[in-house]
């Protein structure tokens, strides 16, 4: 078992950030781990450009619009979301490809079943997003979407009561914060929709929150050695 837990501190160095962003050699780890590391590193940078580009950077341009130009809010509407939802598509799809690889390494062993829930929460989840670009089919989209949360949520539950690997329990765990956080920010929207500008901000704080949990997160995560009990 990993002996060292994930530390906020440590893990904003400058060492820290400059791993983050750089993919593991192959002659550092032994062959699983390799492939485990490289399939969660590609998942964490999908998923973390999809939330960024469709989640806080869209509702953060729309609150600046609103600033600025008054009219914005309406223009955001015509076609924000299909910009930021391309841009989420690629995203997504970077992190699929990564969720399958996590999920070929862990078979056959005790991680095998959290990260075949993540999968399926990873096909559901693509599938939501490419139906929602279809006219009137949003209400699927939406459905989808939310069965997919509902399998990747009990994942993260699994995943985090992991005694094999402190960082990827501490990882999970915060992922699974940041769930709750993100139902939290939508019956909040569903409250108070009926106000514009009000609804914004809160949908700004909310997916603020979401995004750093999610960084945390994946970035514990990626840090972890494949070590299933």
């Amino acid at each position: 078992m990993e002996n060292e837990k994930f530390d906020f501190k440590e893990s904003l160095s400058k060492d820290s950030l400059k791993g983050l962003f750089s993919m593991p050699k192959a002659e550092d780890f032994d062959p699983k781990t390799f492939a485990w590391k490289s399939a969660v590193k590609k998942a964490f940078f999908g998923y973390l450009g999809a939330t960024f580009f469709n989640g806080f950077l869209a509702v953060f341009i729309t609150l600046l619009l609103v600033a600025i130009f008054g009219y914005g809010y309406i223009l955001s509407l015509l076609f924000l979301p299909i910009l930021f939802g391309i841009i989420a598509l690629a995203g997504y799809i970077f992190y699929f490809l990564g969720i399958k690889e996590m999920k070929d390494v862990a078979a056959g062993t005790s991680w095998e079943k959290p990260t075949n829930n993540l999968f399926i929460g990873a096909i559901l989840g693509l599938v939501s997003v490419i139906i929602d670009f279809i006219p009137l089919m949003g209400w699927l989209a939406s459905i989808l979407a939310i069965v997919g949360f509902v399998f990747s949520l009990l994942a993260y539950n699994e995943l985090r009561q992991v005694k094999s690997s402190s960082k990827l329990a501490s990882g999970a765990k915060l992922l699974f914060i940041a769930s709750i956080v993100g139902i939290a920010g939508a019956v909040f929207s569903i409250i108070i929709g009926w106000v514009p500008v009000v609804n914004v901000v809160f949908e700004l704080l909310f997916g603020l929150a979401t995004l750093v949990l999610t960084f945390f997160g994946w970035k514990a995560i990626s840090e972890s050695e494949f070590n299933p009990a």
